[in-house]
């Protein structure tokens, strides 16, 4: 637990294990594990209503904003590096902020190691929801840049080889992962518009500008990742293009080579026919010759081609 001591403007790393004094202001965050190290301590002097109680030892499965009496709960998620959501619920009252998650998150050691380098961001319980907000929209913001590098990559391999199917796979893999964490944030919006419209006490005049601020940042993150699925979208509209491109030129060569065995395949089936009154074929050089016209149909039809270009 981090405590700030509002007077003296110090900050102390200290086990939680007693009341907060009304000059100072807390940081609990406690993982999966320290579960039973914390229980007592927030229910004996943190005391949050039931239902906040409950859910911050549960799974919510989405962002949620409950607002009580003098405290209010929020869910939210952050995005690993895999791109999966963790969950991370927000107990805030008038002189705390407390956090849980199931498994550590490297977010928070940033956010810790923020506070310690500038501990007037801990002046008020409201400020340390704003910079916890803040490192998760800039986390959010970090993981959405490692996203576009990925679509970067699936568009590279779709022009070194449209007919992989790997391709198509990763595609409806990733629009799936970007549905849920574009519906995760979209709720992460409107969660933090109505904390900065709520009138709990640890969002004061000050800190509601910079609430205004964050909303924008969440913004910002919700339409990147509507960007990624438009952009999923037209990476299959340009996988379908470049097929139906490599077919027309397959097409258009076995067209071509039709087209210059089909006068071939004519003199030859004449040629062919076991006429007995067919003076070409007791021509002493009628094998040769029937040879030249057959080339020379061939050179011809080919030369048509390249001089218009079509092959």
């Amino acid at each position: 637990m981090l405590l700030f001591d509002t007077e003296s403007n110090e900050i102390r790393n200290i086990e939680p294990n007693g009341p907060i004094g009304d000059k100072e202001v807390a940081w609990i965050h406690f993982e999966g594990h320290q579960v039973e190290q914390t229980y007592e301590f927030i229910k004996n002097y943190l005391r949050p209503h039931k239902l906040a109680f409950i859910n911050l030892f549960r799974n919510n499965y989405q962002p949620k904003f409950h607002q009580y009496k003098d405290h209010a709960f929020m869910t939210l998620f952050g995005i690993t590096g895999l791109f999966d959501l963790k969950e991370i619920n927000i107990l805030i009252g008038e002189n705390f902020v407390l956090t849980s998650v199931q498994e550590p998150m490297p977010l928070f050691k940033d956010i810790k190691e923020g506070f310690l380098g500038k501990p007037q961001n801990m002046a008020h319980s409201g400020h340390v929801l704003y910079h916890i907000l803040d490192e998760l929209a800039e986390n959010h913001l970090h993981q959405a840049d490692k996203i576009s590098g990925e679509i970067q990559s699936i568009a590279k391999q779709v022009f070194d080889n449209p007919f992989s199917n790997d391709i198509g796979h990763k595609i409806f893999e990733w629009r799936s992962r970007l549905h849920i964490v574009r519906k995760c944030v979209e709720e992460e919006v409107e969660l933090v518009r109505q904390i900065s419209r709520s009138d709990l006490p640890f969002i004061n005049e000050e800190s509601g500008f910079y609430f205004q601020d964050l909303e924008d940042d969440f913004t910002r993150v919700l339409n990147a990742f509507e960007a990624f699925q438009d952009q999923m979208l037209g990476i299959i509209d340009l996988q379908t293009s470049l097929k139906a491109d490599h077919m027309n030129s397959i097409m258009k060569t076995l067209t071509m080579v039709s087209v210059i065995f089909i006068p071939i395949t004519f003199l030859a089936g004449i040629y062919g026919m076991n006429f007995e009154e067919m003076p070409e074929l007791k021509w002493k050089y009628g094998y040769p010759a029937l040879w030249l016209v057959l080339l020379t149909i061939a050179s011809v039809t080919i030369g048509y081609f390249r001089k218009r270009r079509w092959w």
